[in-house]
């Protein structure tokens, strides 16, 4: 998934546990959306995409979607940035967070990979 623009959607995208794994979802603009990414799927890589002004959750990794690679990402302006809940053991490298009103929700029980940089995160 390269180089798209999704605005106005509930989800802009979803990649369900049925998917297969090692996409690469790069270059997108996901904007005024709910929810920008939803994933249950395993092993993907999410990188460098905008995502802006979605209602709820930038990106939300779920339950068993394990070991994906979440890189030089903009997200900003979410209700959530990132919210990781379940098993899914992500990394997430060089993502600027800005202006969401929760960067990062990590569940309890999370094993995370992180370093990024958050700039006015309430």
């Amino acid at each position: 998934m390269l180089d798209n623009t999704i605005s106005d959607s509930g989800t802009a995208l979803c990649f369900d546990d049925n998917f297969e794994q090692g996409h690469i979802i790069k270059g997108n603009i996901l904007r005024d959306n709910q929810f920008g990414i939803n994933v249950f799927a395993r092993m993907l890589v999410i990188e460098d995409n905008e995502i802006v002004n979605n209602s709820n959750t930038g990106i939300y990794i779920k339950d068993h979607s394990v070991e994906h690679q979440i890189l030089s990402n903009t997200i900003s302006n979410n209700d959530v940035g990132i919210d990781v809940n379940g098993n899914p053991w992500p990394t997430l490298i060089n993502n600027l967070f800005s202006t969401n009103n929760v960067g990062l929700k990590i569940w309890d029980g999370i094993e995370l990979s992180y370093n990024n940089n958050f700039v006015n995160t309430f």
